[in-house]
């Protein structure tokens, strides 16, 4: 089995009367059993809990080790809206810096972030500074292929309207334990 472990509950929608909802999971399989972070005095974390779009958790690898999983789901229409982009590259921002703290231990960034991670400044930046590798675009040395078209995903998808949004960010750890892994 698995066991499924969800993100807050917040609004679904840009307005206050939408219906509330779950925008991010982790499933994890048994019998291992992860442990949802609590950022108890640290209002980055609890900004990223409280937006409903970011979920951490620890997960035991064994002999006493450990790696993190976060997932994150970013804002719809950052990638065309300028307000709507920097909400979400706040947002990922205060990821990223979660991340950064970890850094002997794998650490895993993973999501829809509703904007292709080389438009994204945040990521560009923390890429250029070390703090993160794009797992995804290196898997592919460098070309990965788009993971989003509007209208609907298909083989070979290109032109108009098709981008990469989906990718996987890791520290140094997380990279090196995909590389080892080959």
């Amino acid at each position: 089995g698995y066991k499924l472990l969800f993100g807050r509950g917040c609004n679904m929608g840009q307005d206050a009367s939408s219906s509330w909802g779950r925008r991010v999971a982790i499933m994890v399989r048994a019998p291992v059993e992860p442990v949802i972070t609590n950022p108890q005095g640290d209002a980055d974390l609890e900004m990223l809990l409280a937006s409903g779009r970011w979920l951490e958790v620890m997960v035991p690898t064994g002999n006493g080790q450990h790696m993190f999983i976060a997932t994150f789901y970013g804002i719809s229409g950052a990638s065309l809206d300028p307000t709507l982009k920097k909400q979400n590259e706040e947002l990922l921002a205060r990821a990223l810096l979660r991340k950064k703290q970890m850094q002997s231990v794998p650490y895993f960034l993973c999501g829809d972030f509703n904007i292709d991670p080389s438009k994204s400044q945040v990521i560009c930046n923390s890429i250029r500074a070390g703090i993160c590798h794009d797992i995804f675009q290196e898997i592919f040395k460098g070309s990965a292929p788009p993971t989003y078209r509007k209208g609907g995903i298909s083989p070979q998808m290109n032109g108009k309207g098709t981008t990469r949004i989906d990718t996987i960010l890791g520290n140094m750890s997380a990279t090196h334990a995909c590389n080892s892994g080959k």
